[in-house]
């Protein structure tokens, strides 16, 4: 794949929604521009720390036994059905505020299928100039995509939350059990 096509195709995959997506969102609806940097670093360290090591290590593993996507996929949605659980407890709170961490957008970004994705089908399989090259396009295109969600958050989604908290944190947290529904209908062979 050129590096053209894969930032094309990096970039509508960074673009759909999804849990870290989510999260960042949320993140961008708190007035606290140092926490949505962090949580854009994070996302960067989090897809980093899943697509080198799978890229390198574990593609010849998981195509020699496929069944460990599925356990991957299982984990997967194990956490994200407990962030969906923790948005929606926080939004009987009184006082229903956003706590997305860099820690939280980290540990949901290694689990995000996007990385298995990325390392698996997008990434140039040899080493060379154009797997270099990706790698940088990478470095870049993650915190623009991460930029583009907190700033929905802070415009969009902001205005809504300060009349409605309890109503974006619930919708957060369904969204989030939509995916983890989906992770386990994919770890369970059903998609």
């Amino acid at each position: 794949m050129s590096p053209l096509i894969f930032a094309l195709a990096l970039s509508l995959l960074l673009l759909t929604p999804g849990p870290t997506n989510t999260l960042l969102a949320l993140a961008g609806t708190a007035r606290r521009s140092r926490t949505g940097l962090c949580c854009m670093g994070a996302e960067l360290a989090g897809y980093f720390t899943t697509v080198l090591p799978v890229h390198v290590l574990a593609a010849p593993v998981l195509a020699a036994h496929p069944e460990l996507g599925r356990v991957v996929s299982a984990v997967a949605a194990l956490w994200v059905l407990t962030l969906s659980i923790r948005l929606w407890g926080r939004s009987l709170e009184t006082d229903a505020t956003v706590a997305v961490t860099p820690r939280l957008v980290y540990v949901t970004t290694v689990l995000n299928p996007k990385g298995l994705v990325i390392a698996l089908a997008l990434l140039p399989g040899q080493p060379g100039a154009d797997l270099y090259l990706c790698l940088v396009l990478m470095a870049v295109l993650i915190p623009a995509a991460a930029l583009l969600w907190l700033s929905l958050g802070a415009t969009a989604i902001r205005r809504l939350s300060e009349r409605h908290p309890a109503l974006i944190m619930r919708a957060a947290s369904s969204a989030l059990l939509f995916f983890a529904a989906g992770l386990a209908g994919k770890a369970a062979g059903l998609i």
